[in-house]
């Protein structure tokens, strides 16, 4: 579960996909790939970082993470412009307009306070 202080990884562009294959001539073609969550290479743009908040900003109309960026990706390559703001994707899960719901935040190390509880530390029942 993603909460204050989880490490994440922020994809820009979660729900692309590559064309379809230009030989494939039926009447639905399916896309090739999804590109969204790319790692590496040309199509890889993303984000991570730390969650500082969660909740709603005035100029939004849904819940956001609210991710302080210590590493910045785009076009696979390594990027210094985000490093050090905040970014405010969509909480996970979040309706969108066109009837799906939004998922382009992954967890990458849950919080602290989350490892403690799991192994018994600190708040553990």
């Amino acid at each position: 579960m993603i909460s204050i202080g989880a490490e994440v990884r922020s994809f820009d562009f979660p729900h692309f996909w590559d064309f379809p294959d230009p030989k494939d001539t039926s009447d639905n073609p399916a896309p090739t790939h999804r590109t969204g969550f790319d790692l590496s290479g040309d199509r890889a743009c993303y984000v991570e970082g730390t969650v500082v908040d969660i909740g709603s900003r005035e100029e939004y109309d849904c819940p956001r993470y609210h991710i302080l960026v210590t590493r910045d990706v785009y076009g696979g390559e390594e990027q210094l412009g985000r490093v050090g703001t905040l970014v405010y994707p969509p909480v996970n899960g979040t309706p969108t307009l066109l009837g799906s719901s939004t998922s382009g935040v992954e967890l990458i190390k849950p919080s602290s306070l989350e490892d403690s509880l799991r192994v018994g530390g600190v708040g553990a029942e």
